[in-house]
């Protein structure tokens, strides 16, 4: 996350011209207009329609439409604990920018999905399953070339969703996954996991010399008012 906090070399003449009722305000609306500017980067990076290339120091990495959800989530907060010198940017209410950012490592998917309120229990007792759709690209067309007609490729498990699923075809596939040892799944429900994607990182590289520029103007600015109204 992207926090920004201006330090005064001379802490004794801020506390002072503070006190005396001369606040840093250029400073202040530099640090605000600062975290506009990197929230504003960060939603680009990722809210790009086709999917953004991202570079970074540490090499180079794609986020794609599929993430229009992060763009959304990355907020501004400023004064920042009540101080108008600082300002923090970054993903608020959440979860999946902090999987973006970090990645994980590859795991089965099984037991989790075993585990929804979803899965049923066979007749006998003796094991569990639960039928998951998954995204079938191209449609009721691949249907039909891959089937003949949409009736037979029903019969696979290929069907069309009542309810659109967000960023993707309204056609999915249903696999069955189940816990029944007679059904040979091993390997076939493990999540690849995910590489690191660290867009707070590239965000705060690509911007930074920006903010440094605009919070030393303001900074500039008050100190040369402050020296003026001293003077009168």
């Amino acid at each position: 996350m992207y926090e920004m906090r201006v330090l005064v070399d001379d802490t004794g003449l801020a506390k002072a011209a503070i006190a005396a009722g001369r606040p840093f305000t250029e400073t202040a609306e530099a640090v605000r207009d600062s975290a506009l500017f990197v929230q504003e980067t960060w939603r680009e990076h990722v809210g790009h329609p086709e999917g953004k290339l991202i570079s970074w120091s540490g090499g180079q990495f794609m986020i794609h439409k599929r993430t229009g959800g992060y763009e959304g989530a990355v907020e501004m907060l400023w004064p920042f604990q009540g101080i108008p010198l600082a300002a923090w940017v970054g993903p608020l209410g959440f979860d999946y920018p902090g999987h973006l950012e970090t990645g994980y490592p590859a795991f089965d998917m099984k037991p989790g999905l075993l585990a929804s309120p979803k899965a049923k229990t066979s007749k006998d007792g003796t094991f569990k399953y639960i039928r998951v759709p998954m995204w079938y690209k191209g449609g009721k067309e691949r249907a039909i070339e891959e089937y003949g007609d949409v009736e037979t490729a029903a019969l696979h498990g290929v069907v069309r969703l009542k309810k659109r699923r967000e960023h993707h075809s309204e056609w999915a596939r249903f696999r069955t996954v189940t816990s029944n040892p007679r059904v040979k799944q091993a390997g076939k429900w493990i999540h690849p996991g995910l590489k690191p994607h660290p867009v707070g990182k590239a965000v705060e590289e690509l911007t930074r010399r920006q903010v440094k520029i605009r919070i030393q103007t303001g900074m500039a600015k008050d100190m040369a008012r402050i020296v003026r109204e001293g003077q009168q």
